[in-house]
């Protein structure tokens, strides 16, 4: 049984010392400046749009977003509150329920030229305030 287990262990120390020594010449100073902790994704609500093209617009947006790795999307199915005009401030309680930290409602039409508009507000849940848009 030793017998067998010495050349083991020197084929094994040789592999070793080869991988490491074929490494060395590649070590180099590395500084690491760690500034930020974790950052956990910002839960978001996003109704659909108002407009024809609405409902697509705000799952693109969705889906942008949570790609992104910054926002984590509320499912729409959580909502208490319906959002029939983008433009007025939202029931904040209703969003705050469902943990929303952040609201984005929008509208899109069709302009006579056939360009589409898109406006958006962006509102802080717990800051009961519009944070961006028009």
């Amino acid at each position: 049984m030793r017998s067998f287990l010495n050349p083991l262990l020197v084929i094994a120390a040789m592999a070793l010392g080869t991988t490491l020594g074929s490494a060395l010449p590649a070590l180099a100073k590395v500084e690491l400046k760690v500034t930020q902790g974790n950052v956990e994704p910002l839960p978001i609500a996003i109704p659909d749009f108002q407009g024809g093209l609405g409902p697509q617009i705000s799952e693109i947006v969705t889906a942008d977003l949570k790609r992104s790795g910054l926002f984590a999307p509320i499912d729409k199915a959580a909502f208490v509150e319906k959002i029939t005009n983008p433009d007025a401030q939202p029931r904040f309680d209703d969003w705050k329920v469902i943990n929303a930290q952040a609201l984005v409602t929008g509208s899109v039409s069709k302009e006579a030229d056939g360009r589409i508009r898109a406006q958006y507000r962006l509102w802080d849940i717990f800051g009961n305030q519009q944070m961006a848009g028009e």
